[in-house]
């Protein structure tokens, strides 16, 4: 019996499929130019959070860790220079609609300046754990692909393949979708009988259905993501 894609985003255990340090996580957090200091604390986060059984916990543990180290992180500071000296709202932030951002003070910020920290921390937070969700719902495609094949592959070539897509989303620091043509045709590429290949071919397609329904078409920072991956190259850890 299959579990849906949304239940996993919740419940789905982190099985070694770690969020690497470098991920598009350490740019929403705001990591650059942070002290040595910070960053190896920051790579603690990142272990922390791959222990972490379920999103809420993560979500918890990230949310104490950007308010515990908010101001000792020089980019936040820029993003709140920046924010007063224009008198804009913060960078990326739009209408929670249709945006993973969603700050109560957004115009008050603007008009307020001694808002604009605040708005930056929740800003941050918020975005951090829209990140986190899609990586969940990252890892829940790859259970439901694996899952899907499993029954129809030798115990040692399943293997090689599961090791292979881990392999490659650390490659791609954590950018796994943007990626999943590219990876999807190395997997094919493993199963050397081509009845098999097809078979798991349309296994794959068929999780990929699944997925494509789970999908919030409304989130800016999906729509961001294949851009990202294409020129975001870490914090420098």
């Amino acid at each position: 019996m299959r579990v849906s894609l949304l239940c996993c985003l919740v419940l789905v255990e982190i099985r070694g499929q770690a969020i690497v340090p470098n991920s598009w996580l350490c740019d929403w957090i705001g990591i650059q130019g942070a002290s040595a200091e910070l960053k190896n604390k920051y790579r603690t986060l990142v272990g922390n959070l791959n222990k972490d059984k379920t999103l809420k916990a993560q979500e918890s543990r990230v949310e104490n860790w950007i308010n515990t180290n908010a101001q000792d992180l020089p980019e936040l500071q820029k993003r709140t220079t920046l924010t007063t000296a224009n008198k804009i709202i913060i960078p990326n932030m739009i209408m929670p609609s249709i945006a993973p951002i969603a700050p109560s003070f957004g115009i008050a910020a603007v008009k307020l300046p001694d808002l604009v920290d605040e708005q930056v921390i929740e800003n941050t937070i918020y975005n951090a754990k829209f990140w986190l969700g899609m990586r969940q719902r990252d890892v829940a495609f790859v259970e439901d692909i694996l899952d899907r094949i499993e029954d129809e592959l030798s115990e040692d070539k399943y293997a090689e393949v599961e090791n292979l897509i881990w392999a490659q989303d650390k490659k791609f620091l954590n950018f796994y979708r943007p990626h999943y043509d590219v990876i999807k045709q190395l997997v094919l590429e493993r199963i050397t009988s081509a009845p098999r290949r097809t078979l798991i071919r349309s296994l794959m397609d068929e999780a990929e259905e699944v997925d494509d329904e789970e999908e919030d078409e409304h989130a800016l920072m999906p729509l961001m993501e294949p851009m990202a991956a294409e020129f975001f190259n870490g914090c420098g850890l």
